[in-house]
């Protein structure tokens, strides 16, 4: 085995979880809790009632063991054998309040493969998981590579299913195709990537809002991304200022700051100045690190507590924000600020001709307060419910800042799959778990995509030296996995392909295969060698379509002008 995939399982195993436990049962790990997500989660609670939803283990001690090492189609396979104990903790439902011991074992393959020079780590398939638990056994075996009649069946029905795009450029026009008529129907519909950092999933994500805005009057579109940021992109696109757009993407290396993505504020800009009505917007609802919005905030504030507060707060870069999150108590001074600011905000007059902006933003920086608050209550191994809430809190918030910011009108949400889509890898909700409650499912629609073979541009780290968007090599579609059918699938001249969830659950051999789990290829902002990040495992049914680009190129950054 290559010494760079020894060195990884050593410190993993050091850091006293396995990988096999965190990519099969466990939707969130510390060395001191974690909250028990089975993936076979509804045999395994069949059998062993007395665990509940909201159950964490604490206490937890485990053991790695790589039970065998062989090279495979260019690659490494590593089978591994986790060991966990712990104590089951119970703060509600069926076992309120009682601790009791409980153990499973996890048997997992990971493949990995050479990118770049550099070992990575490309999926882990579960194999096996035992549970015991108040002298119950119950043990939940996964699927593998399907048997080859299987695969063909599937095959066969994902090439019925599938669609051809013919065109991803933003210029092109898809001429309202009948299969994007259900989203035109919707109030709000979740554009989501499998790669922050494909250029072609960019053009298609832009033009299919083109398609939404001209069509079937779609007229604000929100990003996964900095509310302040964002804020300042708004004032251009409602045609404020003779500002280049190409100094404020310069300002910051977010995920949408591309060619593609300019070419589409442009055209919003250039429509509001023709007299759209209503005017295009755009807004962002991602309040994890709001440096921008504490920066923009400062800037409309007039002399006061406000001001004072925020002051405290323009200090932190991007870096340091992440850093905020990771290291709460480290930062004293900046949190009694934001706890300080919200009723400084609402201090200031009625008659304060900005104050719809600044109570907007100040609402970022207090969603930011919150996402702190249950970071740190989650940190307790007895408060269940507080950890289950910090592992979908940030969509809720998404969420709703999606909501506020249509307002009745009809908008896209441009973000990746694990927030758009119903649910989260694991247990956790997604955007479309709060929307589907609020507008209900037919009102909130959703379109994922994933990329196929190329490269995408990508972070090695968040924070320090690596932070900078670089192109890395993807690695290819798994060949049995939905995207690796869809890819057999596509005609050679065509560069995507669609496919309806109705359409795929319309298909026998489709159907059973959703309860058994497709893990899509797919990267978010980091993509580092040896990390778990290059693959989400996410069910095609989170989504109401899902469309595959064979072809992935590092998106094209905009450089400030003159550069």
């Amino acid at each position: 085995m290559p010494a760079e995939i020894q060195d990884f399982y050593r410190q993993l195993a050091e850091q006293n979880t396995s990988l096999a436990a965190t990519r099969f049962i466990l939707d969130h790990a510390t060395p001191d809790h974690t909250q028990s997500t089975l993936l076979g989660q509804q045999e395994t609670r069949k059998g062993l009632g007395a665990i509940a939803q909201d159950s964490v283990v604490s206490e937890m001690k485990s053991q790695l063991d790589i039970l065998s090492s062989q090279p495979i189609d260019g690659g490494f396979e590593v089978k591994t054998r986790s060991a966990v104990k712990g104590i089951l903790a119970g703060p509600g439902g069926v076992i309120a309040e009682s601790r009791a011991p409980i153990s499973w074992t996890n048997d997992g393959v990971d493949y990995w493969r050479q990118s770049e020079g550099q070992w990575k780590l490309q999926r882990s398939q579960p194999l096996k998981q035992t549970t015991e638990f108040q002298g119950q056994q119950v043990t939940v075996e996964a699927e593998l590579k399907p048997a080859a009649e299987v695969l063909a069946r599937r095959k066969a029905a994902v090439k019925e299913v599938l669609q051809p795009l013919p065109t991803l450029q933003f210029a092109g026009d898809l001429h309202d195709p009948a299969w994007l008529a259900p989203y035109g129907a919707a109030q709000l519909v979740g554009l989501g990537e499998g790669s922050h950092g494909t250029e072609e999933i960019h053009q298609l994500k832009a033009q299919l809002f083109k398609q939404l805005a001209t069509h079937h009057g779609f007229t604000v579109l929100t990003f996964e991304a900095d509310p302040g940021y964002v804020y300042k992109l708004n004032r251009w696109v409602l045609g404020e200022g003779d500002e280049d757009l190409r100094d404020i993407f310069a300002l910051s290396q977010f995920n949408f700051t591309t060619q593609t993505t300019s070419e589409l504020l442009t055209w919003m800009r250039q429509q509001n100045k023709a007299g759209h009505q209503p005017p295009f917007e755009v807004w962002g609802i991602d309040s994890r690190t709001p440096s921008f919005t504490a920066g923009e905030l400062y800037r409309l504030l007039l002399e006061g507590d406000a001001k004072r507060n925020t002051a405290a707060l323009i200090q932190l870069s991007p870096e340091r924000w992440y850093k905020f999150i990771n290291d709460i108590d480290a930062f004293p001074e900046e949190r009694q600020a934001l706890k300080n600011l919200a009723g400084a905000v609402a201090q200031l007059p009625a008659s304060d001709p900005k104050l719809a902006d600044i109570q907007y933003l100040a609402g970022a920086l207090g969603q930011f307060d919150e996402l702190l608050d249950a970071y740190t209550a989650a940190r307790d191994p007895k408060n269940a419910a507080a950890l289950n809430r910090s592992l979908s809190l940030e969509n809720e918030f998404m969420a709703r800042n999606a909501q506020k910011a249509t307002a009745g009108r009809k908008g896209a949400v441009w973000a990746h799959n694990i927030h758009v889509g119903r649910s989260l890898p694991g247990s956790g909700s997604g955007i479309g778990t709060f929307l589907g409650e609020s507008l209900g499912a037919e009102r909130y629609q959703i379109i994922c995509s994933t990329p196929g073979r190329g490269k995408a541009n990508a972070f090695e780290e968040l924070s320090g030296p690596n932070r900078r968007w670089e192109a890395r090599e993807l690695l290819p579609p798994v060949a049995y996995q939905i995207d690796g059918l869809a890819a057999s699938a596509l005609p050679p001249e065509q560069p995507a392909g669609y496919i309806s969830l109705k359409d795929f659950q319309a298909q026998p051999a489709l159907k059973e295969w959703l309860g058994k789990g497709m893990n899509f290829s797919q990267i978010g902002l980091l993509y580092a060698p040896g990390s778990t990040t290059y693959q989400y495992p996410m069910n095609l049914d989170s989504c109401d379509g899902y469309v595959f680009v064979r072809e992935s190129s590092p998106s094209r950054l905009v450089k400030q002008s003159g550069s």
